[in-house]
């Protein structure tokens, strides 16, 4: 059976759940492989609306599929379980072994087990390679169970059956409860809520689904992993009604960066954050060595996530070692090798980038933005009030294949590289869109972010230009409401850890000797605060060097907050016309170029 067929096969079942990650056996390579290894499914696959978008872990072959046809997505449907595992499941039935295990070593009441659906069967496990006795923790959709984790009782192995789990465990539970603990894993949860029933906390107690992530950068979720976080999107609601959620997850760098990233996406104003005892690393633990009094009393100590703007020179203890074995880390490359001595692009941070018009500004953002998704993953929301998305995703995919996608004098890009182009857009971008005659506002730019942030785990934020918001107080200067917009600006960049690159016009500049200076700083239209609040300023200056018959820009630095992300300074790159795309200077620039006042001025 062709590749393509043979996962198109093992992964319609699961056509309907859309943006959900499946794993099965890989048609490459699983058949090469010896003795369990044969069984172990490798192959990640990601469900998108129209199409498989599949990588393998272990050959590393990577690419889409796309459906026979447009699955039905209006009716419900459930992945077909073992009838037995669903009897033994609403009956939570567990053998002597299983039950023993968890009420006794792991110190789990029945009554608890009970309500969550706990039970045990006999399951095959690849990393076993045979049958053995598991515990199962069913995931349900309303009152059904789709999926469920088994763990085998005599070994650390893990298997799933019914597609794979994409919500909450626990979360069907939730009956008006509003403060929600969030732990990394089924028995910690289980933990939590034995604690809670025998102190009376009025608290639900959930687990994610696929645990901490397993790669991390700079003690963060590395941005590869985006996608595993789509249960919080799926979850808005559920975020939305509590008044508090408690993060309990592991106390390890995994379990740190887990935490990170929930409270990242749900909003650090919700969120508070539990200190284990020194003797534990997570729920269980405590319960297990301190009993569910203890247990109880570290959920209800948990602390502001994160505190209150007020904080001891030992909460920083953590960074500080980094600081001092690691080094500071700076940003990360624009892609660009010659830049990366003047610009580093850093999460928490804002961007102002001037020009004047038509010199390329948001063109060097599109390029940056693509380099930024190819090499490190990240996802951005874009608000371009110049282009509309459609047009605007033209030239992201020009940026991608490096070839024009209109015809014209240079070859342009052919259907498979614009559906390759296509399906990494839309991985890799969302779009703000005021197309629809509504009043930009930033409060609602930020909102609209912020979800994205929850839905995607978006990285970036481009704000494209800065003159089509409404400024919403009349009673002030522009210069005021232009100090309070980039401060809350900068507070939502920090709070939800992306860089926000936000694009400003300059004042009208007076030609000097028939030329226009280029702007920098405290040239932009409105105020000084330009300056002042930027952590990186840049200007982008286009100009054509006739003698080599090329279109050149200047990339300037006029502003560099903190000296380990970049400096002050310029450099030149090379900008190729029909593909919209910039590239390293291939020679100096020409001495004629040199000897004109507007290029001394750059």
């Amino acid at each position: 059976m062709h590749l393509d067929d043979a996962i198109r096969a093992a992964c319609e079942p699961f056509a309907h759940r859309i943006e959900t990650n499946i794993r099965i056996t890989c048609p490459e390579c699983s058949h090469r492989r010896k003795g369990r290894n044969k069984r172990e499914p490798v192959l990640s696959v990601l469900i998108k609306e129209d199409r498989f978008v599949y990588d393998c872990h272990h050959c590393d072959i990577s690419g889409c599929v796309p459906f026979h046809t447009t699955p039905h997505h209006t009716t419900p449907h459930h992945d077909p379980l073992p009838p037995q595992d669903i009897k033994r499941a609403e009956a939570a039935a567990l053998d002597d072994e299983p039950l023993a295990y968890l009420e006794t070593t792991r110190h789990i009441s029945r009554s608890v087990l009970q309500q969550f659906g706990v039970f045990s069967t006999e399951k095959y496990f690849p990393k076993l390679d045979r049958e053995v006795t598991a515990i199962g923790f069913p995931y349900f959709e309303g009152d059904q169970i789709y999926a469920t984790k088994f763990r085998a009782v005599e070994a650390k192995a893990h298997t799933q059956s019914g597609g794979g789990a994409h919500t909450f465990f626990g979360e069907q539970r939730i009956n008006g409860e509003t403060t929600l603990c969030v732990c990394e894993g089924e028995i910690d949860a289980l933990s939590c809520t034995c604690a809670f029933e025998e102190t009376g906390q009025e608290i639900s107690a959930v687990s994610v689904p696929n645990g901490a992530p397993s790669k991390l950068s700079d003690r963060r979720v590395d941005p590869s992993e985006d996608k595993k976080f789509n249960y919080v999107w799926e979850a808005r609601e559920l975020f939305g009604r509590m008044e508090k959620i408690v993060l309990a997850t592991d106390g390890d760098a995994q379990g740190d960066a887990l935490a990170e990233e929930l409270a990242r996406r749900i909003g650090k104003a919700k969120c508070w954050l539990v200190r284990w005892p020194p003797d534990c690393k997570d729920a269980n633990d405590v319960l297990v060595k301190h009993g569910a009094e203890a247990l109880s009393q570290a959920i209800t100590d948990a602390v502001p996530y994160p505190l209150s703007g007020l904080n001891t020179a030992d909460h920083y203890s953590t960074e500080v070692d980094d600081l001092y074995r690691k080094g500071i880390v700076g940003g990360e490359s624009t892609g660009f090798p010659s830049l990366d001595d003047l610009i580093t692009v850093k999460t928490g941070h804002v961007s102002v980038v001037t020009g004047i018009p038509s010199s390329g500004k948001s063109c060097f953002l599109d390029a940056v933005m693509v380099n930024l998704a190819r090499s490190r993953s990240w996802k951005f929301a874009i608000c371009s009030f110049e282009n509309d998305p459609a047009t605007h995703i033209t030239q992201l995919i020009e940026k991608f294949t490096g070839k024009p996608f209109f015809d014209g004098p240079t070859p342009r890009l052919n259907e498979q590289a614009l559906r390759e182009a296509k399906d990494f857009i839309a991985d890799h971008f969302v779009f703000i869109d005021y197309n629809e005659g509504e009043k930009a506002t930033l409060a609602s730019i930020l909102e609209r972010a912020g979800a994205a942030v929850q839905r995607m785990g978006v990285r970036g934020l481009i704000i494209d230009p800065y003159s089509y918001i409404a400024l919403p107080n009349k009673d002030k200067s522009e210069t005021q409401q232009i100090s309070d917009m980039l401060t809350d600006v900068r507070m939502f960049a920090k709070l939800h850890d992306i860089h926000v690159w936000f694009v400003a016009h300059p004042a009208k500049m007076r030609r000097e000797e028939g030329n226009v200076p280029v702007p920098k700083g405290y040239d932009l239209s409105g105020s000084a605060h330009w300056y002042n609040f930027a952590d990186t300023g840049i200007t982008v200056a286009r100009f054509d060097d006739t003698k080599e018959e090329r279109e050149r820009v200047k990339i300037i630095c006029w502003k560099q907050r903190y000296r380990w992300l970049g400096s002050q300074g310029e450099r030149v790159l090379d900008f190729d016309l029909p593909s919209g795309c910039y590239y390293e200077e291939k020679n100096e620039v020409s001495e004629w170029v040199k000897e004109e006042s507007w290029w001394k001025d750059l």
